[in-house]
């Protein structure tokens, strides 16, 4: 038996925005009021979505290119694994947050974002 490792060599974000706090979290409530949680990496918070295509997905893994068809972002310099904020539309939310310091691929998503000249929203 042989193992092989094939790692992701390209990711290609289609949309970035980039929010401040309180519109990052509340973009993560989902429709029964709870928030879901938040990604940090280098100074950077973020939630990500994927292709809904299955097949694409599979076709584009396999070559080791990942499709993050939003971020969306925030600064943050320092970790903190619960962040706490009063909405008018939601009340208090408290919404955990996974540090991803540790994995490449999520470094240089953060790395792109904080290099990025276009800082507003949209591409």
């Amino acid at each position: 038996m042989e193992v092989k490792e094939s790692p992701i060599n390209e990711i290609i974000v289609h949309q970035v925005y980039k929010l401040d706090l309180k519109n990052l979290i509340v973009k993560r409530v989902r429709p029964d009021g709870r928030p879901v949680y938040l990604n940090w990496c280098d100074g950077i918070l973020y939630f990500y979505g994927v292709l809904d295509d299955a097949e694409l997905f599979d076709s584009e893994f396999m070559k080791g290119k990942f499709h993050f068809t939003e971020v969306f972002y925030t600064t943050m310099e320092e970790y903190k694994p619960i962040i706490e904020i009063n909405t008018d539309q939601f009340g208090g939310l408290k919404v955990s947050v996974i540090d991803q310091s540790d994995l490449q691929m999520h470094k240089e998503l953060a790395k792109w974002l904080k290099g990025r000249k276009d800082q507003g929203k949209g591409k």
